[in-house]
């Protein structure tokens, strides 16, 4: 046996794992679809399908050992490349089916066909991939009988086997018609793709239609900060037609520090590393620092917006008046005054729009705002300043009044945990996906943190009760960490003393619970906001008395209509952005079901039991935070 025919038998023999592990990894999909409702259709020519694989293998290797004829190597190395080609199409078409590669026909109802990827060039990838395989692998190493053969043999079972699957496909799915039109194995590169849209053009420089959505169908979206950018990006990958209204001149939301109400101030930063706060697909430029400004993240949304044309479906200076139910529509009341009808709406205005100030009791003669007003440290320069809350816009505000005011309390109700933007050199969040680390729940992960932050902080020479900070009173409500380490240390240099919380106002006097008392004459309320809409009534929303957000399901679907959703009222710990995509994609799927006259069956049931639905994911039923990681794991799931 020479050198040549080893080379050729390791491929033969990588080949035979990669059949073995697909074989594993079929076997694991089919597994999963049947125990979520998938339907197992007669297909009897799988055997034989296999059957023709093993005897290929063994008749290439036999005819290469028993013949060993000279190796052509111009044919060689052509072989090889398609040989090459033919796997990356393989993992191409596995990556975009997801659960349903498979090798038997399984169907689920309330599934759309994929015609994403790769599958919106071609009809059929997989075999394409497995008939250049058996034509060419064997001509590596001039097996000529193989290969002339087993592409007969193939030729005939593949075409039965097409047949039948396009067959079962159009009876049972939208098959016929998202993939109708696509060629079955060469694409047509000069024609658009079917991506879910058709190539005839649309008025006013707005996106495609989709197949099968009629005329008029579009779907608003309210806002163009990251949540909207988001959307966006989701409906026109899915490829339904859209509009946007931002009611500001420019994108950003909250990142806009131009805006008169952004809540970000001069110094804010993210407080995500930038490996973790990006869109998928676009990174951010190398130059940012790993916490970069406001500025910089504002760039990085525009830079974001034209890279995905977005633009061109946004109006702004406009913002929504009024949203009206119809019967399946809505009519959106502009602010211009202009009325139109949408059959969705995507509400992705964010959660910084309505300030909570508390009310405190007596007299104050001093200046009180809220930390959306806040600004820049020139607002604190030589004033007594008090700053209430314990949230990471306190944290931020504290760092510049222990510098700048002449005087600094904080008063917070309840203890906080400061955690690290760095641990060992990796950023903290990095640390959080590492495969060990990520099996272990979240909240989990922060009690434990916050139960010994105090006894580390006391090897530091920083002791907590010494400084009147209140510690772990963590026990019946949920963590959510802030970050900025430097407070302790204006703790320990008196720039900061910690009071509880407020009792009562008087005068320029601001009493508190323990009895004491401090001249204040600017307070910061770092509080918060409130969760509104104002343009639609609170009905509308499945918002019940006495709650402080709707009851919808993920935060996202309302239970009964299927034509209202909204885009990113949730605190996820971490980074926002990847949070608001997931709930992006699943709402344009959900959409493009309903379009195409799929039944999206699994949210139409889920959605209507909205009190348990993130069961496990929800930190708090008072509150909107999540356990990021095991939000998006569900949303996945129900794209999958």
């Amino acid at each position: 046996m020479n050198a040549t025919q080893i080379g050729f038998f390791s491929i033969v023999a990588t080949i035979v794992i990669q059949r073995i592990l697909a074989m594993c990894l079929g076997k694991k999909n089919a597994k999963y679809l049947y125990s979520v409702g998938g339907i197992k259709k007669s297909d009897n020519l799988v055997k034989y399908v296999r059957v023709t694989q093993i005897s290929w293998l063994l008749a290439a290797t036999i005819e290469v050992y028993l013949t060993d004829r000279r190796v052509i190597y111009p044919l060689a190395i052509t072989a090889i490349g398609v040989t090459i080609a033919s796997q990356i199409i393989r993992m191409l078409s596995a990556k975009e089916l997801g659960y349903f590669w498979t090798h038997p026909i399984i169907i689920k109802s309330d599934r759309s066909i994929v015609n994403t990827g790769i599958y919106s060039y071609i009809r059929h990838p997989a075999w394409l991939a497995m008939g250049l395989e058996i034509t060419f692998v064997p001509l590596i190493h001039n097996a000529y009988l193989t290969a002339f053969v087993f592409t007969a043999i193939n030729f005939f079972l593949s075409s039965k086997r097409i047949a039948t699957e396009e067959k079962i496909l159009s009876e049972t799915t939208n098959y016929s018609i998202l993939l109708g039109n696509t060629p079955r194995f060469i694409p047509r590169f000069s024609q658009s793709k079917t991506k879910n849209i058709n190539c005839c053009d649309k008025p006013n420089g707005m996106a495609s239609r989709p197949i099968g959505n009629p005329l008029g169908q579009r779907a608003l979206v309210i806002g163009a900060g990251a949540a909207g950018l988001a959307a966006m990006d989701s409906l026109q990958k899915a490829g339904i037609l859209f509009d946007a209204v931002e009611k500001y001149s420019e994108i950003g939301g909250l990142w806009n520090y131009n805006k008169s109400d952004s809540p970000v101030s001069q110094n804010t930063h993210a407080i995500g590393h930038k490996s973790m706060q990006m869109y998928s697909g676009l990174s951010m430029p190398e130059d940012y620092p790993a916490y970069p400004s406001n500025q910089q993240i504002l760039d990085y949304l525009i830079d974001y917006a034209k890279n995905r044309k977005l633009y061109e479906h946004i109006q702004f200076g406009i913002s929504v008046d009024n949203l009206e139910r119809l019967e399946q529509a809505w009519r959106v009341t502009l602010s211009n005054q202009e009325v139109r009808t949408y059959r969705w709406v995507l509400i992705a205005s964010g959660q910084h729009n309505d300030p909570h100030i508390p009310q405190f009791e007596g007299e104050f003669t001093g200046e009180i705002i809220h930390s959306s007003k806040y600004k820049q440290p020139e607002q604190l320069l030589g004033k007594k300043v008090l700053v209430v809350g314990a949230g990471q816009s306190a944290m931020d505000i504290l760092e510049d009044s222990a510098t700048t005011a002449q005087k600094t309390i904080h008063s917070s109700r309840s203890s906080f945990y400061i955690g690290n933007k760095f641990i060992f050199g990796f950023p903290a969040e990095k640390i959080a996906n590492f495969p060990i680390i990520k099996s272990i729940p979240t909240q989990l992960i922060f009690k434990t943190l916050a139960y010994v932050s105090p006894i580390l902080l006391l090897l530091q020479g920083i002791n907590l009760s010494k400084l009147n900070i209140p510690q772990n009173d963590f026990k019946n409500r949920a963590i959510k960490p802030v970050f900025n380490q430097t407070i302790y240390q204006y703790y320990l240099q008196g720039d900061l003393i910690h009071k509880p919380k407020i009792q009562t106002l008087k005068d320029n006097w601001v009493i508190f619970e323990d009895g004491s008392a401090e001249e204040i004459d600017f307070i910061v309320c770092a509080t918060g906001f409130n969760v509104s809409f104002p343009f639609i009534e609170k009905k509308f929303l499945n918002w019940r008395s006495g709650k402080k957000f709707p009851s919808l399901y993920l935060h996202c679907f309302h239970p009964n209509y299927d034509n209202l959703f909204v885009i990113g009222m949730i605190q996820p710990i971490g980074t926002h952005w990847q949070v608001f995509e997931a709930q992006s994609r699943l709402v344009a799927s959900y959409i493009q079901s309903k379009i195409q006259n799929v039944p999206f069956c699994k949210i139409d049931r889920l959605k209507q039991n909205f009190d348990s639905n993130i069961k496990g994911k929800k930190l708090s039923n008072e509150s909107l935070l999540v356990d990021k990681r095991l939000y998006i794991k569900q949303i996945q799931k129900l794209i999958a």
